[in-house]
């Protein structure tokens, strides 16, 4: 974490625990930036690549993931003209109020895929410039518990939206919402708040069969009932979560590690390719709760 500038040394520290003075932990380091934008930016390559190659079949085909991995790569190599960086313009992102932090620069940073690709996951598209205009929470009234507050942004999201509420308090009673990777909220003053923080919002339940997991190994929506046996029950919310995380408690799964995840699937051929990016709808992630397939959606807890 101190490589990372995840932690950094300041006296006196103006963020985090008294009792760890020195130690200052940060809301993101620009190794967390860069580390979303390549991983955004390679996923990118990988579905464009699959497109342009179609003889490549790399769903069980080292070989053939070899070749696709390679291709990406070297165009990740090339350099890049203005046209081809940022999904949202600026001018867009002043009007939604998002200020300078994690999300504004991820958003001004990566490469902008070519006209055709929408999809970058099963059933969850780009975002587009009516997203942020307004963007669907842009305009909350309701209690806020700090001073300098940074609501959940949408990132890649469905075109259905919820009929119930998907997030808890203080968004509890807000529904009409799309479904998708959102960030999470975030009190700037707050002692253990992070921008890079992600949740996965699907309108359906993951867990209920018994194999999906948190990053921590525990079993999504688990429950110890009587005689200590841990029973799965089913979470909307808690796909990619990280369960315990003994090196920062409270820490939502990072953006970076949810795209390489997504970068993998694509890599190995476990999401199809077409014209328009990713196939397949959302239900896809219903294989998160499967024998065959759990651990190919499990987030690792790290540091």
């Amino acid at each position: 974490m101190i490589d990372t500038g995840k932690i950094v040394a300041r006296s006196p520290p103006v963020r985090g625990p008294v009792e760890a003075e020195p130690w200052e932990l940060q809301l993101y380091s620009q190794h967390d930036l860069q580390t979303a934008i390549n991983e955004f930016d390679t996923l990118i390559l990988r579905i464009e690549s699959s497109l342009e190659n179609p003889s490549l079949q790399a769903k069980d085909n080292p070989e053939d993931q070899e070749k696709l991995a390679a291709l990406a790569t070297a165009k990740f190599d090339l350099p890049r003209s203005a046209d081809e960086i940022g999904l949202i313009s600026t001018e867009v992102l002043d009007s939604a109020g998002l200020k300078q932090g994690f999300v504004r620069d991820f958003l001004r940073s990566v490469r902008r895929p070519k006209a055709n690709i929408k999809y970058i996951a099963p059933g969850l598209r780009l975002p587009t410039e009516a997203d942020f205009s307004p963007h669907p929470l842009q305009n909350f009234e309701g209690p806020r518990n700090s001073e300098n507050p940074i609501l959940p942004i949408p990132l890649f999201v469905s075109d259905t939206r919820s009929t119930t509420p998907i997030f808890r308090y203080p968004f509890q009673d807000i529904s009409n919402l799309p479904h998708g990777l959102w960030t999470n909220s975030v009190d700037k003053d707050g002692l253990h708040e992070f921008e890079d923080g992600c949740q996965l919002c699907l309108p359906f339940e993951i867990g209920a069969n018994g194999f999906a997991r948190l990053g921590d190994d525990s079993l999504v929506g688990e429950q110890l009932e009587s005689g200590g046996v841990a029973e799965p029950h089913g979470r909307r919310n808690e796909l990619y979560q990280t369960g315990y995380n003994h090196y920062i408690p409270g820490h939502a799964p990072q953006l970076g590690d949810i795209l390489f995840i997504w970068k993998a699937m694509v890599g190995a051929g476990e999401w199809e390719v077409g014209e328009g990016g990713v196939l397949g709808g959302i239900e896809k992630f219903k294989e998160a709760d499967t024998e065959d397939h759990y651990y190919k959606y499990q987030l690792h807890v790290k540091w």
